[in-house]
């Protein structure tokens, strides 16, 4: 990873003086067209711009703009025709998707954006090129985009997709999809409907409409799909694959299959060096499912689905993390963790990578078939050719920056080059910081034979000691552990363990929603039944676990009965329960696990539940 980035640095400063002078003067003294909202002020790109969404849209007056989302909350746009960077404009807190947004009878000049950090749908407009001078520009008179329309939708927003003046939208931890209708308002702009909201089994991420009445929504972390009745938003289907970490959807030319990007973790394998270096602990596969098999629940479908795997041995395959279909039939797969695109066919069963840059994390297709693809940890994106399989250029989109310990750390948490091989990175189990709710058989408690559950990261600045056995008491040392022992990678250098260190001290348990006063009596009796019934010998505030190791009438595969007790901080995002996964819910939890010998009657059930919810 280190090469990779030293080689895109030396390629930034190259395009220092041109491009980011001119993405800077637009950002400056610029204002929208009257009546326009214009953006927030720039944010400090330290740490880097991190792109991670992408979307080919028509300028207003002709041509086509390559418009890049980043979680820095601003947008870069290219003029497609000839490669420039024509400018970047802050838009929102955190970009995490993009799509055009046609109205009416224009299809151009609109994009809808995610804005995941301020929880809204936003409206953009992009300037037309003649408007702006390049380079350096002596006075703008309008930024090179700007927020035409700011809509509120749920907490956590994740993906946004559009057909035939429907938008529908993730939302990551209310475990929701929401449906938004839109037309053309009087001035031209769009105007919004709120529809449906519909509940969801999992965290909601990637989306796609199977045709004009379906859309499917992917798990952001385990391996649920739900197919929704996009008239009434009612859940047709819902199933839960082998799989986890389904991070692209794509229907395959024609519609009668849709692709589904994935990992798999087997369980029933160990994290023996002969384990990982051959690919059967962890593998990065595309799924090909019928639709009309999913849509109908048709018990054969598994029997008419196929699959192909993104790497081999030699060729490294880890963390893919989108997909797109071509028109030609052919599959381009981003493997984020390293650097890499994947080519593959619905029928070839055959893949070839190209390299990119370091950390693609997005994909769009341009109308003359050029690939544009958004290199989340070089802060560039990647023009490639589909039908040679080869980078033709590769665009910074700013200069250079010098991360900060928690951005390295974040990296390295991302890097699947790390493991042997290539296969997974740290992100592969603990997706985004969170879990994949799988079971994985490692040497986190000593010995193999007993595969634990998968703990959420969130929160692990406070959760010391670490591991299930509790005898891990750095978490400088659970590092090292295991980039060693799982990964089965080289030697941290210090700084490395330092940074990987720093950026897992900065993940955050998700925002705790407010308790509604109907709720407020039995959430308190809940708290009187945790303390009643002697909760916090294992699980004691503020952090709701201690740091010894108990015997609660638990027992492994190798016989181990004391563990240490995960806290219950956020225990309302883990599907899975208990060191072998075994219970599917709190309410499963509490009606089977012995504790110390008391049990809870069922009449206090639901408020302990509600109260532990609330943490």
């Amino acid at each position: 990873m280190r090469s990779a980035l030293s080689s895109t640095g030396s390629l930034l400063s190259g395009w220092r003086g041109v491009l980011f002078a001119t993405a800077t003067i637009a950002l400056i003294g610029s204002a929208p067209e009257a009546g326009a909202a214009a953006g927030p002020d720039p944010r400090d790109p330290s740490g880097g711009r991190r792109p991670q969404a992408i979307a080919v849209a028509a300028f207003p007056d002709g041509g086509e703009a390559v418009v890049v989302g980043h979680r820095a909350g601003s947008v870069s746009v290219v003029r497609a025709a000839d490669r420039a960077l024509l400018g970047e404009a802050a838009v929102g807190g955190n970009i995490t998707s993009l799509a055009p947004l046609p109205i009416g009878t224009d299809a151009r000049g609109r994009l809808l954006a995610v804005d995941h950090e301020r929880g809204q749908l936003l409206v953009l407009r992009l300037a037309p090129p003649a408007a702006l001078a390049v380079p350096f520009p002596a006075a703008q008179p309008r930024p090179v985009a700007w927020v035409e329309r700011a809509l509120p939708t749920c907490p956590d927003p994740m993906r946004a997709v559009v057909q035939d003046g429907v938008v529908a939208v993730s939302c990551l931890w209310s475990r929701e999809t929401r449906r938004y209708d839109f037309t053309a308002g009087a001035d031209g702009a769009p105007e919004f409907v709120a529809g449906w909201t519909a509940a969801l089994p999992f965290e909601g991420r990637e989306l796609v409409f199977l045709d004009e009445r379906h859309l499917l929504v992917a798990d952001a972390f385990g391996g649920g799909l739900a197919v929704l009745d996009l008239a009434s938003g009612a859940t047709r289907q819902s199933l839960e694959l082998t799989g986890h970490n389904l991070r692209g959807l794509a229907l395959a030319p024609g519609g009668a299959q849709v692709a589904v990007v994935h990992q798999e973790l087997h369980s029933g394998m160990h994290t023996s060096s002969d384990d990982i270096r051959w690919g059967v602990f962890l593998t990065n596969s595309v799924l090909l499912l019928p639709v009309e098999d999913l849509v109908a629940g048709d018990p054969r479908m598994h029997r008419r689905s196929a699959s192909f795997d993104l790497g081999t041995v030699s060729s490294p395959s880890g963390d893919p993390a989108a997909i797109l279909a071509a028109e030609d039939g052919q599959l381009v797969i981003a493997l984020s963790g390293v650097g890499r695109l994947a080519f593959g066919t619905t029928e070839a069963r055959q893949v070839s990578q190209v390299r990119v840059g370091s950390g693609p994390s997005a994909l769009a297709l341009g109308s003359g078939g050029e690939l544009f693809v958004a290199n989340r940890w070089s802060d560039s994106i990647s023009l490639v050719s589909v039908a040679d399989r080869v980078e033709v250029a590769r665009l910074p989109l700013g200069p250079p920056v010098q991360m900060a310990a928690e951005d390295r750390g974040e990296l390295l948490f991302h890097d699947a080059t790390l493991s042997l091989r290539g296969w997974m990175s740290c992100n592969s189990c603990h997706t985004d910081g969170h879990t994949n709710h799988r079971l994985s058989d490692t040497l986190g408690d000593g010995a193999y034979g007993a595969p634990k559950r998968v703990l959420s990261l969130l929160g692990v600045r406070d959760t010391g000691p670490w591991a299930w056995n509790g005898r891990i008491r750095k978490l400088e040392e659970q590092v090292v552990k295991s980039v060693e022992t799982t990964l089965r990678g080289r030697d941290l250098t210090p700084q490395e363990v330092a940074d990987l260190t720093t950026y897992l001290r900065t993940l955050d348990l998700p925002t705790r929603r407010e308790v509604g006063s109907e709720d407020a009596g039995l959430v308190a009796r809940g708290r009187e039944a945790f303390s009643t019934y002697t909760c916090e010998r294992c699980h004691a505030e503020p952090l709701f676990t201690t740091p010894g190791v108990h015997d609660v009438g638990l027992t492994d595969e190798r016989g181990n009965t004391h563990f240490n007790p995960p806290s219950l901080r956020g225990v309302r995002t883990r599907r899975r329960l208990l060191h072998d996964g075994s219970a599917g819910s709190l309410e499963e939890v509490l009606r089977v696990h012995p504790g110390h010998g008391i049990v809870v009657p069922d009449a206090d059930l639901p408020a302990l539940i509600a109260f532990l919810r609330t943490l």
